[in-house]
C-alpha cells in the first residue's frame, strides 16, 4: 500500500519483541530502504544474514546502503554476494559496475555492465556507461554499437553523440564522427569537449 513508515514502525516493534520471521524482516528492510533509513537496513539485514545468508535481496539491500554511506569496499562485497546468489540481479550488477566505473576500474566495470546487458539489453544508462567504458579501454570497435544504441534510445543527450563521435574517430570514421559532433552541438551549442573533439577530427581530415 506504500505506507512505508507505518510498516517500518510496526515491524520494528516485532523485531524488538524478538521476532525472526524472514519475510517480515525482509519487508522491514525494504520499507527502511524506501525511507532512506540505511542504518535500519544494515541492522536488519545483519539479522537476516545471521539466520539465512542465502537471501540475495538482503545482501543487495545491504550493499546499496553501504554504497550510499560511502563504504564502497563493503558495498562491493555485499553486492557480489547478491550476484553470486542471483546472477540476474540488475540492481546489484549495475551498482557494482557503477562503483567500479567511478573508481576508474574499467576492466571490472565492463564485466558487470556486460553481464547486466545480457539480462536486459535496453537499459539506456548502462548502454552509455558500457560503451564509454569500452572507449576508456581503447576497445573502439566494441564500443560503437552500444553508444549507437544509446543515441537511438536517448537522441537528445549531447554526451552520447560526443562519445559516439570519439569512438568513430578513433576507429578512423572521421566523417561520421563529425556528424555526431554536429548533432551534439545542435543540442548544446558551445559544449567545450565536443568542440575540442571536433577540432581533432578536422585535423585528422587534413592529414594526407
Amino acid at each position: 500500500m506504500g505506507l512505508f513508515s507505518e510498516s517500518a514502525d510496526t515491524l520494528l516493534g516485532y523485531v524488538d519483541s524478538g521476532g525472526e520471521d524472514l519475510e517480515a524482516l525482509l519487508t522491514l528492510a525494504k520499507a527502511a530502504m524506501k525511507l532512506n533509513d540505511c542504518q535500519t537496513v544494515i541492522t536488519v539485514t545483519s539479522k537476516i544474514i545471521g539466520i539465512d545468508n542465502d537471501l540475495y535481496e538482503a545482501w543487495e539491500l545491504r550493499g546499496l546502503c553501504q554504497a550510499e554511506l560511502g563504504r564502497y569496499n563493503a558495498a562491493c562485497t555485499s553486492l557480489n554476494m547478491a550476484i553470486d546468489l542471483h546472477p540476474g540481479s540488475l540492481t546489484a550488477l549495475n551498482t557494482v559496475g557503477s562503483l567500479c566505473y567511478e573508481a576508474e576500474n574499467y576492466e571490472r566495470a565492463a564485466e558487470f555492465f556486460e553481464s547486466s546487458l545480457r539480462v536486459r539489453d535496453d537499459q539506456a544508462e548502462i548502454l552509455f556507461k558500457y560503451g564509454t567504458t569500452l572507449w576508456f579501454l581503447d576497445r573502439w570497435s566494441e564500443a560503437i554499437p552500444f553508444l549507437e544504441a544509446f543515441t537511438i534510445k536517448v537522441p537528445d543527450n549531447p554526451k552520447g553523440w560526443n562519445n559516439l563521435g570519439v569512438v568513430l574517430r578513433e576507429k578512423g570514421d572521421v566523417k561520421r564522427a563529425l556528424e555526431c559532433y554536429n548533432r551534439a552541438l545542435a543540442l548544446e551549442p558551445g559544449l567545450e569537449p565536443v568542440l575540442r573533439n571536433m577540432g581533432t577530427a578536422k585535423d585528422m581530415q587534413m592529414i594526407p
